[in-house]
């Protein structure tokens, strides 16, 4: 069964105010460290967008959506981790237990915020219990200036399991393993992620998302369960179903080009990469997606109508198989 998802990132909406949405979500983060008595209007406006980017996701037919990811995906993470520090000559006991990162403190703004509204929001789409996928920038991509163990936390606490909310999926984002040559380091890095996610003993998915790269050493890791490539690999594929058996890893292929786009490609053009990702990789192309976050398109509307055509092709291969 092919099933849709996203990798996070959206265009603005109209009338989209990027500077009060940062400071909303500055105040929510904010918040956890000093509880204040009343929400302020930046606040709610913040997570009025991102509670509507997800159902905007949700309605295009995705099955598996990523939390909205608006903020740069660096300054996501840095911006957070500068805050968290800034906090620890008043509330250093808080801030750290006998595990280490105290999860209470460690946390993606988004995904507290789907928390906070996941009635609501179950309601409003009709799913029951809504499934999502967290996307975290991995200490590569953020030249180490955030711990691994932090970023681990950070996924904990977005691993949830509640009568309205699930995290199917926990992604660390590294585009830059291939580019930079700090193998080892990295490698290490995300077999300590994987292994932290999975210590919670929860039924939550790993996913690891790449651009380039030598593959092999990433398939030992046991703890990591998807490959999430772009559909540029289906021309020279880094790895081959065998390996995906003997390993037992899955994928998930971009089957929508993200680059450079004038105009979105036909839904035929989409249907063609699938079929070609199953012709090479069989059952064990389990996701499908965009190849990218969608930031880079020109409209809201037009990435909700590519998620749509991706949706509208994991349904047609999963009820034909």
């Amino acid at each position: 069964m092919t099933t849709s998802t996203d990798v996070g990132s959206l265009p603005f909406p109209k009338k989209f105010d990027e500077d009060r949405f940062l400071r909303g979500c500055e105040l929510f983060e904010r918040g956890r460290f000093q509880p204040r008595s009343a929400d302020e209007d930046e606040q709610k406006y913040f997570e009025r967008i991102v509670c509507n980017g997800f159902i905007g996701k949700i309605a295009s037919g995705i099955d598996i959506p990523c939390y909205p990811q608006y903020r740069d995906m660096i300054t996501q993470f840095t911006g957070f981790y500068k805050i968290h520090e800034g906090y620890f000559t008043s509330m250093s006991e808080e801030l750290l237990s006998e595990q280490g990162y105290n999860p209470q403190y460690t946390f993606i703004a988004e995904v507290d915020v789907l928390k906070k509204y996941a009635e609501q929001i179950s309601e409003m789409t009709g799913r029951g219990q809504v499934e999502f996928k967290a996307c975290l920038t991995s200490p590569l991509d953020l030249s180490f200036k955030v711990s691994t163990d932090f970023l681990i936390s950070m996924a904990r606490n977005a691993v949830i399991d509640s009568k309205y909310l699930k995290t199917r999926i926990v992604t660390f984002d590294m585009p830059s393993f291939g580019y930079q040559m700090v193998w080892d380091r990295a490698i290490e890095s995300c077999k300590n992620f994987f292994d932290g996610v999975k210590s919670t003993g929860r039924n939550v998915e790993t996913a690891l998302h790449l651009h380039s790269g030598n593959h092999r050493d990433l398939l030992e890791i046991e703890s990591l369960d998807i490959f999430e490539f772009h559909s540029q690999l289906l021309e020279n594929p880094p790895v081959a179903e065998r390996e995906l058996e003997r390993y037992d890893k899955f994928l998930q292929i971009g089957v929508a080009s993200t680059a450079n786009l004038v105009e979105l490609e036909p839904i035929s053009t989409i249907r063609k990469r699938l079929k070609k990702a199953v012709d090479m990789f069989g059952n064990r192309v389990k996701y499908i997606s965009p190849d990218c976050g969608l930031k880079g398109l020109d409209s809201h509307e037009r990435a909700l109508k590519l998620m749509r055509m991706i949706s509208e092709v994991a349904r047609e291969t999963s009820n034909s198989q």
